[in-house]
């Protein structure tokens, strides 16, 4: 059976939108060296040991790392750094509304996060 142009075009179109997802997805795991389950996957750094984060318990604020953060809903590279930044600057968070000290944070985007973070003792 011989296919008309138009089958032929949707099937070469086809077969090289599942080989195009097929690289990106074993580039993405390669290449990042985790495999995540989050609602924000981190920008991780590559790894010989895959880590897979999983959001079964709240983030400590005070020992989470960029990527630890970066798992929070409304939590991206920058305001992960500038929480990372707050501490090292000012020392572990005292209490959750110390949050709103970080820049880009403010009182919605504590409220979001609260029922998702804790703090360990200072």
């Amino acid at each position: 059976m011989k296919l008309s142009r138009a089958e032929a075009l949707a099937a070469a179109l086809t077969a090289a939108v599942l080989a195009l997802c097929a690289i990106r997805l074993a580039v993405d795991i390669s290449t990042d060296g985790y495999a995540v389950v989050a609602q924000h996957p981190p920008q991780a750094l590559p790894s010989s040991t895959p880590k897979v984060y999983w959001m079964d318990a709240p983030v400590d604020l005070n020992t989470a790392d960029l990527d630890e953060l970066m798992l929070l809903t409304g939590i991206g590279p920058a305001k992960a750094q500038a929480i990372v930044d707050y501490r090292a600057a000012h020392g572990p968070f005292a209490t959750l509304e110390d949050l709103v000290q970080v820049p880009g944070i403010g009182p919605a985007t504590l409220e979001d996060l609260r029922p998702h973070v804790t703090l360990s003792a200072p």
